[in-house]
């Protein structure tokens, strides 16, 4: 075939090869260019004879040498058309991709050659968007996955599938979504894809603020999810992004309770002051006898509605926010009064009142006023209320029942160390839980638990009581294993208790019997008493308050000193029996000055009937003023004696002596203080009272104005002080270690600066929420600065908490946020503010490394 070029320059196509912008050429076999047009030259800058001075495949890029030799094989092979690319160079140097088509006619190559680089650059740079676009979608932590014009699933991201629980992309590629992890809602009902938003291909965005995806293992995933419709060139398919809410649902559902916490203490508090509490009876009976033992007291609050409300909506309230204490000196207050008719009833103390001075007072003191007796009064604690302080527990318990009245235990089998407690404490009465109780008509192994418990506490001397007793078949069953009473709706509902349950024939005859003339009636009588001696009996709660006190530093200062002086010998052991007996002279100052309050009560209720026996009982009164002065006086005599035996005894022993000085002058100060702490006390009562209302007052505005921080739903202001406080004494009475962490979100100032005062927020919300998702639900969270909390972290030592904190500050960096912590270990008498510099110090001291 003749080449163009050799053809006359009038000839059509020598007139086509010469003017196409196509490169246009031949070859021989033998790799030279033969004929090349002028595109040659305008495009790679050599002249075409250049050009065909060397073999074509010199100008050809190194690395597609090894492709265009195979291409030009195959076209010697006889292949009639073939295409292929590859770069050549120019005279500057720079290579041009070029797109060859090749045909070989009678041993000569014919070549039509475009220039594709601009089309292969642009290729590249599509092909790097895309590898870019997956690197970022492969990389977020929010789940992602893209569905295709027929629904099929065409890419997941990494994230989501460990979220929904799968191995490798290839497990969902090529599925449908819905029936594969989104086929049933949240609450187990089917969901039919007909319904579901995102299986719908309306070419719009779409955002579910709440949904349910179902991972492998059948457990779901509760997502809020977007779908943003994409093209593709087979038409439109969807992009679908996911994001675990879980923490969200419940921060939700914790924010919800608090805001009911809330709402309770405002009702709990309205109703104190409104009187809506009244006490439900439920009785105690017999399975030898039938009788009843008693009436548990049960707590109900009456609504303004009338509606009445059962204890488990809002004591929870009570006894997070510091009301538990007010009620129940309400519900002793009742349980006396019935008790002062004459009926056996049973009242229930909280963990926090248990161990408290001020308790057994109220009880003391209610029943020298009602005149009740103690015996037809029993309390109960449940194994919590005892594990909060140990000692202070068994103090309050042999004081109570020093008092006449029982304790009873509660729920027992519950928890722990209940034999601990069974055995240590003076209980009476131990009440077989319910959960024991229900089933043992039919469980076997709940008989044999009811039997142990039964067999254990009759060889410890005690009773039993089995609570929530629903038919005749187990209260059969528990009448053959020995129980002693028994407590259920099968022998008793709980119903309201009348505080006078005298017969109306009794009460009649009451109304007409005439009162003496000139005489006041009983109750007129006892009310005028009353009004009398209320300073009198403020004098008895004073001294009683100072005789508690007194016992409990005597109580340490034993342990103490006995400690010290076991370990110097003979001297210390002298020294030891002279303090026991000045302790033991205390003590008879403190019976004797009880011995008067009970003589003072004997007067008062033998106060004349003639309307003049307030004369008598003030003789009465100065001379056992007279009296107590007597003993104060042989008191600081004995006092003195004791420290000169003290003196005499360490004289050989400087060091000791010095300190043992000093503890004994101490102590007769105290004692002198007590003295003359008493008598302010006498002439002033009447100030104590409005001083104690006042209190009353600050202390009830205070809780008005402790609020939760609104931003992050942590513990804000005074409420949170006193809630970090509240954790420091209880650790510090118990024994148990107590953690501080000081937390400081990491560049917020820098966050708000440039993205604005939103993202700081949503930062700082979910810092908090990372924070109490880790902690526990009693470890309260306290927000004290715009960029800082503290968390109290109870019955923790350094190490633990250190570990608890590094699991919440990677929570926080999944979540793209960063926080630096610092940790104080509770230690001798640390107050709070010592604890937080600490913890502050230590915090910063992580933000130098």
């Amino acid at each position: 075939m003749d080449s163009p070029t050799n053809r006359p320059p009038e000839d059509p196509v020598f007139q086509l090869f010469e003017l196409s912008l196509d490169m246009l050429g031949t070859a021989s076999a033998e790799g030279y260019f033969t004929h090349l047009n002028p595109a040659w030259e305008r495009t790679l800058g050599w002249t075409n004879e250049e050009l065909m001075a060397e073999p074509f495949i010199s100008f050809v890029h190194p690395d597609d040498v090894e492709k265009t030799v195979a291409a030009a094989a195959t076209i010697a092979g006889g292949s009639p058309v073939i295409a292929f690319e590859n770069r050549y160079r120019k005279r500057d140097g720079e290579y041009l991709w070029l797109q060859w088509t090749t045909v070989a006619r009678d041993g000569v190559l014919y070549s039509v050659t475009h220039e594709i680089t601009n089309r292969k650059k642009a290729e590249a740079k599509a092909e790097g968007a895309a590898a870019l676009a997956r690197a970022i979608a492969d990389s977020v932590v929010d789940g992602l996955y893209v569905v295709d014009t027929e629904g099929l699933l065409a890419y997941v991201n990494p994230a989501a599938m460990r979220m929904l629980g799968y191995q490798s992309e290839e497990e969902l590629l090529g599925r449908k979504p819905h029936p594969t992890f989104h086929h049933t809602r949240a609450d187990g009902t089917p969901f039919p894809v007909e319904e579901c938003p995102l299986a719908a291909a309306t070419g719009k965005p779409i955002h579910v603020e709440e949904d349910t995806f179902w991972r492998t293992d059948g457990t779901a995933l509760p997502v809020s999810c977007s779908v943003t419709p994409i093209t593709l060139a087979e038409g439109t398919g969807s992009v679908i992004a996911f994001r675990d809410i879980s923490l969200k649902l419940v921060e939700r559902d914790r924010t919800e309770a608090l805001g009911r916490h809330v709402a309770w203490f405002d009702q709990v508090r309205e109703a104190l002051i409104d009187g809506r509490f009244m006490l439900y009876g439920q009785p105690i009976v017999s399975l030898s006898s039938g009788e009843i033992l008693y009436h548990e007291l049960l707590l109900r609050m009456v609504a303004k509605t009338g509606e009445i409300i059962a204890p488990g909506e809002f004591l929870p309230a009570a006894e997070k926010y510091g009301l538990i204490n007010d009620v129940d000196r309400w519900v002793i207050a009742e349980a006396v009064a019935l008790a002062a008719t004459g009926q056996s009833v049973s009242a229930n103390l909280s963990a926090k009142s248990m161990g408290r001075g001020e308790t057994l007072l109220h009880i003391e003191h209610e029943i020298e006023r009602t005149g009740a007796a103690a015996e037809d009064l029993t309390f109960e604690v449940t194994e919590t209320a005892l594990m909060l302080d140990v000692k202070a527990g068994r103090r309050f318990a042999d004081r109570l029942v020093a008092l006449g009245c029982s304790l009873s235990l509660d729920d027992f089998g519950t928890g722990y160390g209940s034999l601990t407690y069974l055995r240590e404490f003076p209980i009476s009465l131990v009440k077989i839980d319910i959960q024991f109780v229900r089933e043992m008509a039919t469980s076997e192994p709940d008989r044999a638990l009811v039997q142990s418990i039964v067999h254990m506490a009759n060889a410890l001397g005690k009773e039993t009581v089995a609570e929530g007793v629903g038919d005749e078949q187990t209260l059969e069953l528990l009448r053959r294993d020995g129980v002693d009473y028994a407590q259920g709706y099968h022998l008793g509902r709980p119903a309201p208790l009348s505080r006078n349950p005298v017969s109306q024939a009794e009460a009649a005859a009451a109304r007409e019997s005439p009162a003496t003339d000139g005489a006041p009636s009983s109750q007129t009588e006892s009310d005028g008493l009353t009004a009398r001696d209320e300073s009198a009996r403020l004098r008895d709660v004073a001294a009683f308050s100072r005789d508690l006190a007194a016992d409990e530093r005597d109580h340490v200062a034993e342990h103490e000193q006995e400690a010290r002086l076991a370990r110097e010998g003979a001297a210390g052991r002298a020294r030891l029996e002279v303090s026991a007996g000045a302790r033991e002279d205390a003590a008879a100052d403190r019976a004797s000055a009880a011995g008067d309050r009970d003589s003072a009560l004997v007067d008062r209720g033998e106060a004349e009937p003639d309307g003049h026996a307030g004369t008598g009982s003030s003789d009465a009164a100065r001379k056992r003023d007279t009296s107590a002065g007597s003993r104060d006086v042989a008191a600081d005599a004995r006092d003195l004696e004791a420290g000169r035996g003290e003196r005499r005894l360490v004289a050989d022993e400087a060091t000791i002596a010095d300190a043992q000085v000093e503890a004994s002058e101490r102590k007769r100060e105290n004692a002198a203080a007590d003295r003359e702490s008493a008598a302010t006390d006498r002439k002033s009562a009447a100030s104590d009272r409005d001083s104690a209302a006042a209190d009353g007052r600050r202390a009830t505005q205070d809780l008005e104005h402790a609020q939760l921080d609104g931003l992050t739903g942590a513990y804000g202001g005074d409420l949170g002080k006193v809630m970090l406080q509240n954790e420091i004494d209880r650790s510090r009475g118990s024994g148990e270690p107590f953690v501080l962490a000081c937390v400081d979100v990491d560049n917020l100032k820098k966050r708000n600066d440039d993205l604005g005062h939103a993202a700081g927020d949503a930062l700082l919300k979910s810092v908090v929420t990372s924070l109490k998702a880790g902690l526990r639900s009693y470890d309260p969270v306290v927000r004290v600065g715009g960029d800082e909390f503290l968390c109290g972290l109870s019955n923790m030592d350094l190490e633990a908490g250190a570990h608890r904190m590094e699991g919440i500050q990677k929570a926080v960096e999944q979540a793209e946020g960063s926080i630096t912590v610092g940790l104080a270990r509770l230690g001798g008498d640390d107050s709070l503010e010592q604890l937080t510099a600490r913890a502050d110090k230590d915090m910063y001291a992580h933000k130098r490394r």
